[in-house]
Order: C-alpha cells, then sequence, then structure tokens
C-alpha cells in the first residue's frame, strides 16, 4: 500500500515503522537516519535490511536462505530478527548483525529466496505479529529509480524485488534514497533526470539531511561494516564533493551535497511510472523465477554479476591464469554482466519438417548462379582469397551506384560494426543506441571501451525531438533502417535532421532491399555518414558472411585500415559477386517475401495481435492478447516444430513481443494455422 503523503504525514498517522534497506548489503546503513528521524518524530522503530551480503563479504552469490542462518528468532518464512551473534552456517556476519551490536537492539532480516510472493507474505505476517503500522525502504545510491537500459546499472534485482512487495503490503510504505549516485550506477545526471519525472508525476514527497547527530552515529557503524556508498555519504555531509573513484577505481562518480540527502518518494509512482522490471516481478515466487524475468527483459542483475564473477569463481588457477589480470577488465565486466549477443532460444531446426522463422535467413536461398560458382570456387580453397577483395568491391560499387573507393568489405556486417567502433569510438566516449535494435552495436562498443547510451523508442516509433536531444554527448549514433526487431524505417528527411548534428550517424541497411529505400548513394558524398549493408538477407548468404560498409572514403579508407587482409574467404567473395550478377533472382525472392509479408500480417492482425508495420523480412508482434507471453508462444509453436524469435532477452522489447521471419507461402500458411489453434485453446 502507498499514500502520497510526506514522511512527517505519514508518522502522525503511525505508531511503529519498519524501516528496510532494501538493496542488501550495507543498505542497512543507510537505512539508518530516517529510522532515527523517525524516532524523533515519536514513533517506535524496527531497522533491518536484507540477508545478502555483498561479495566482498560473502563469496557466496545471492542471498542467503533463512535455513542458512544462526542465531536468528524467525518471525515468518521470510523474516527474522537479527542479534550481535546473528550470522550464517559458515559464520559469516551480516551487516545487520553489526548495526545491532552498535544500536544494542534487535534488527530484521528479510530473505529473497521465496521470490517476491514470498516477501509480500513474510512482511505481511510479520506486520500483523508486531503492531506495525507503517514500512519505509530505503536505498543507498538511487538504482531503484532506474528503468534498467541505463549505462552503469547492474543491481536491479533486489531494489526492484522489494518495491514490487512495498506496493503490495498491508501499511502505507514510503520510499528513500540516501547518497545519490553513490554506488556508482546512474550518473548524476541520470539520477536527476529520474528524480524529475518522478516529481513530474506527483511521487516526490520531500529531503531529509544528515545531522550531526546521524554523522556520529552513523561513525561509529560504519567501520563495523564493509559498506562503501552509505559512507559516501557521510564523506559528502562533511563536505568532500566532486569526481571521485569508488570499487578500487573501477568506477567514478561525482559526490555532491544532495549525496548527503536523503530523498523520499511514493513507491506506487516509481512502481507504475518508472521501474518497469518490478511490476513483472510481482507474481515471482523464487528467486530464480525473479532473476529469470530480468534475463528475459534485458535488465541488469546483481545475481547474475556475483554468479558470473570470473576471478571468483575459479580462485584455485587465480596464479595460473592470472586471476583477473589475464582477462581485461573491460571484457570482465562484460561477462559479469552477461554482455553477450542475445543467442536465440536452443531449438533443433535441423529436425524434419522444421520450420525456421527467427532467424531473418532467406528461405529461398541462394540463386542457382551463385551454387554454380562455389562449385567452381571450391578447387581454389587452397589459396588465400584476394585481400582486397577488389573484383567484390567494384560489383557492390556497380550495384549501388558509388565508386570503388567508397566501399569495404567485411566478413558480415557484424565485423563492420566492430571495425567502426575501433575506427572511430575512443575509450570513454559513449555511442547513441535506440532501444530495441540489434545487440551487436552495444557488444562492439563495450568491448572497443566505448559507452553505450542507450534511447528507448517511445511506441517502438522514431521521434525525431526527444532522438536528437539523445544525441548530446555523444560521438556517433546506429540507425537501424529498417530496424531489428521493429521493421520500421527512420525517414529521410529525418535522417538529415540527424546528420545536421554532426555526429557520425551508422545506418544499418541489412534490410534495404525488402524496404526499396537507401542512403547508400547520399553516405559516399557526406562526411558524417555511414551505411552498412550484407548479403546475409534477401540475397540468401547468411551462411557466407559477407557485409560492407559505404561511406565518405576517409570514413572507408579508415575501416580498409584496421581490418583483417583475408577477412572475407574467397569461396564468400565468389558467391557474392555471383549473387550480383543475377539480381533478377533477389528481385523474385523480395517480392514474393513481400507478398508474405503482406499475408501474414492480415492474418495475425484478424486474430486481434497487434503487428507492427515491417518494411524488412519480418514482423514484431505482440502475443499478449493470448495472455501469454512471448516464451511460452515460442515453446508452443516449437512443440509443432515452428521457431520463431522471443525478443523477451533483446533489451528494451519486453515480455510480450516474438519476431517472425517471413517464409514461403507454404511456411507462411502452416504459421498462421498454428497460432489460430493456439488462439482457440487459451481464448
Amino acid at each position: 500500500m502507498s499514500i502520497r503523503k510526506s514522511i512527517e504525514a505519514l508518522a502522525k498517522e503511525s505508531s511503529y515503522a519498519l524501516v528496510l534497506g532494501i538493496g542488501g548489503g550495507g543498505d542497512v546503513v543507510g537505512a539508518l537516519p530516517t529510522s532515527r528521524y523517525l524516532q524523533q518524530l515519536g514513533l517506535r522503530t524496527l531497522l533491518g535490511g536484507l540477508t545478502w551480503e555483498r561479495y566482498v563479504n560473502d563469496p557466496e552469490p545471492g542471498p542467503r536462505k533463512m535455513e542458512e542462518i544462526v542465531e536468528i528468532k524467525r518471525l515468518s518464512a521470510t523474516v527474522g530478527l537479527a542479534n550481535a551473534r546473528t550470522r550464517t552456517t559458515k559464520g559469516i556476519r551480516f551487516t545487520e548483525s553489526a548495526v545491532a551490536e552498535v544500536l544494542g537492539e534487535e534488527t530484521v532480516l528479510v530473505d529473497l529466496n521465496q521470490g517476491v510472493q514470498g516477501v509480500i507474505d513474510g512482511l505481511n505476517e510479520t506486520i500483523e505479529q508486531l503492531g506495525i503500522d507503517l514500512f519505509v525502504g530505503v536505498d543507498v545510491g538511487g538504482d531503484v529509480l532506474a528503468e534498467g537500459s541505463e549505462e552503469g546499472v547492474k543491481s536491479l534485482l533486489a531494489d526492484s524485488m522489494v518495491l514490487a512487495a512495498m506496493v503490495n503490503l498491508k501499511v502505507p510504505s514510503l520510499l528513500g534514497v540516501l547518497g545519490c549516485c553513490t554506488d556508482g550506477e546512474l550518473s548524476f545526471e541520470q539520477f536527476n533526470q529520474q528524480v524529475a519525472k518522478v516529481a513530474g508525476y506527483g511521487g516526490f514527497l520531500g529531503a531529509r539531511g544528515l545531522t550531526p547527530d546521524d554523522l556520529k552515529v552513523l561513525d561509529e557503524v560504519i567501520p563495523k561494516t564493509k559498506t562503501e556508498s552509505s559512507a559516501l555519504a557521510v564523506k559528502a555531509a562533511q563536505g568532500l564533493q566532486g569526481e571521485i573513484k569508488i570499487r578500487e577505481g573501477s568506477r567514478k562518480i561525482l559526490l555532491t551535497p544532495m549525496s548527503a540527502m536523503t530523498l523520499y518518494f511514493d513507491p506506487r509512482v516509481v512502481f507504475d511510472r518508472i521501474n518497469g522490471a518490478a511490476k513483472e516481478l510481482v507474481p515471482t515466487r523464487s528467486l530464480e523465477e525473479a532473476q529469470g524475468v530480468l534475463e528475459r527483459l534485458g535488465v541488469p542483475s546483481e545475481l547474475t554479476f556475483e554468479q558470473n564473477y570470473t576471478w571468483k569463481r575459479y580462485p584455485a588457477n587465480d596464479k595460473l591464469l592470472g586471476g583477473k589480470k589475464m582477462i581485461s577488465k573491460r571484457v570482465s565486466e562484460m561477462l559479469m554482466s552477461r554482455v553477450s549477443y542475445p543467442i536465440a532460444r536452443e531449438y533443433d531446426v535441423r529436425v524434419a519438417g522444421a520450420i525456421n522463422l527467427a532467424s531473418n535467413e532467406s528461405p529461398y536461398g541462394p540463386s542457382p548462379r551463385v551454387l554454380r560458382a562455389l562449385k567452381r570456387e571450391a578447387a581454389h580453397a587452397g589459396s588465400y582469397p584476394d585481400p582486397r577483395a577488389t573484383e567484390l568491391r567494384q560489383a557492390i560499387g556497380n550495384y549501388i551506384g558509388a565508386e570503388t573507393k567508397c566501399v569495404a568489405i567485411g566478413n558480415g556486417s557484424d565485423e563492420l560494426v566492430d571495425l567502426a567502433c575501433k575506427a572511430f569510438l575512443n575509450p570513454g566516449e559513449r555511442a547513441l543506441i535506440p532501444l530495441p535494435t540489434f545487440a551487436m552495436y552495444e557488444l562492439a562498443c563495450r568491448v572497443n571501451g566505448g559507452v553505450p547510451k542507450f534511447f528507448k523508442l517511445p511506441n517502438f516509433e522514431w521521434r525525431m525531438a526527444e532522438l536528437k536531444r539523445a544525441l548530446t554527448g555523444t560521438k556517433l549514433a546506429f540507425i537501424g533502417r529498417p530496424n531489428n526487431p521493429t521493421g520500421n524505417g527512420m525517414g529521410l528527411r529525418d535522417l538529415r535532421g540527424l546528420l545536421a548534428s554532426g555526429k557520425l550517424i551508422i545506418v544499418d541497411e541489412a534490410y534495404a532491399e525488402f524496404a526499396g529505400y537507401s542512403v547508400a548513394k547520399l553516405a559516399t558524398r557526406t562526411g558524417n555518414l555511414l551505411v552498412l549493408r550484407t548479403f546475409s538477407k534477401a540475397f540468401g548468404l547468411a551462411g557466407l558472411r559477407v557485409g560492407y560498409a559505404v561511406g565518405n572514403p576517409k570514413l572507408v579508407e579508415a575501416l580498409e585500415g584496421i581490418r583483417a587482409p583475408f577477412n572475407v574467404n574467397r569461396l564468400a567473395q565468389a558467391a557474392a559477386f555471383a549473387a550480383l550478377q543475377d539480381k533478377r533472382y533477389m528481385r523474385r525472392v523480395v517480392a514474393r517475401v513481400r507478398q508474405g509479408r503482406t499475408y501474414m500480417r492480415r492474418e495475425l492482425t484478424k486474430l486481434g495481435f497487434l503487428v507492427l508495420p515491417s518494411d524488412s523480412n519480418f514482423l514484431m508482434v505482440d502475443v499478449s492478447p493470448l495472455g501469454l507471453n512471448a516464451s511460452e508462444v515460442c515453446d508452443f509453436l516449437a512443440e509443432r516444430k515452428i521457431f520463431v524469435r522471443d525478443l523477451s532477452n533483446f533489451r528494451g522489447a519486453g515480455p510480450d513481443y516474438i519476431r517472425i521471419t517471413v517464409g514461403t507461402p507454404q511456411q507462411n500458411e502452416r504459421l498462421v494455422k498454428v497460432i489460430k489453434q493456439l488462439n482457440e485453446v487459451v481464448r
């Protein structure tokens, strides 16, 4: 339950408050000033936190179960009272135990292992037992206000689970944030933007600074704990300001006077309007289920981080392998956060009778002319290919109307995305990535030291005013045209507006043949436009990996100068060259795909689905009208040997969308028939 009232107004109506640090680790320390303030307002308080110590204190990933804790007084299946002796069965002491020792009173511990529903049940039972009539959750740092797509945010699981529980309790609740940005997740700019959003919805309920008495108590507690973020709030109150390094130098934060304040919010507003992950977590009944929800949403989780803490997992081999020094810091952070290409569900598409509509491949394959060229070229497989791919680049230039010097060749357009980040993005510079989109942009950006700046497309639409504002502070932007997985393309006038910013705009035209529009010619005479294209889709050469970039000769020279000399093998070069000699075949394929796209969109719309308009060889479909999520629909289709793409692990797509590649007429009809069957079963 949440009521839009200030902490002072709520205190007048309450007598006993449970004040909980909601992010685990040292958040209980950050909740202490709020607990003290409520006591000054005349309330009894019970202070506490989660059974989740961070890996620097407890090497086991995740929160401890109640069964793994000794010296605890159980109040419910997921809540217990701790004292100074409370610890895990392996002897690890909780931060709440240290706080209990200093304060000379019991603290509370909450176990997240039974999911949000277990937390709700356990807290409501405790509330009833103890006569508690107010719940206050306090996060240190402020990532509870994150939407999940922000760069730097890695720890949304605990905060989001407790937020989801708070709004479903029997008593009024209040959300507090101490020490904005002291955990290095949201930047100061991002935090202020989120606070402004909450305030715009009427959810900002006031603020309070740390008093001298607060600082005195915190100075007693902090030395007995391993909390860095709460300690930084104290330092801010003592006058420390400016940019400082935290987490052993791995992150930078900006410490300001705001860092010494606790800001209060209506949790219902944050739940409804800001933290979208929390809504999806409400039904969960286990920690694993909750983690799976975040993974499907593409939202980072501290549990994933801890489970994949590379050099911690192999302590015995640290010296042999070099430990954390062997793997670069940049790649290690990516591995820990599971930043990698979101592989499609692992179905065996080779089984007899299977239809693969998951990968946006051509259902018609390459032209007969290509197959003949491959057969001829196979005899020369023992020799290196032309390192400059001169003949192929000339043919591409003829195809798009450009000089050869304006064309760079790549091992698929994936390699060219990586080369573009290497060539044009300095470490620490930002790349704008609209969401949802092709995951290689983020991966290439990160692995080359860049920083993704995500921009979530409102209703999956290109809104130029907002997109132009998002360009501020970036070096370059990736634009899918048409975009994958939404299928829609930005208008030429809008694209020219982005080019006017002077930023490098990288336009991915993987699906240009199906769309019928391209800016490849424009790129040859524009200094800040680079176009990426591929032979994988309309030409049916996905297995051979041939892509190309088109741009100003200076941009192309930079790509050509850093690519490997034999990056496209001789069979692939021969196949791509032959494909360009048989454009009539490609045009027939495109015409059939467009007909199939129209058919599938019409039939799926008739069944009540929201099918996004598409200029590509695929459709993005909202399956929520079935009352099922994307994963459930994909499983149903897979059982019938039809494979489509579950988009729930595409960052920014959400849990309700699938992507369907347009197949042959027979494949399209079979898909529609099976979805009709599913529609009849569930409705």
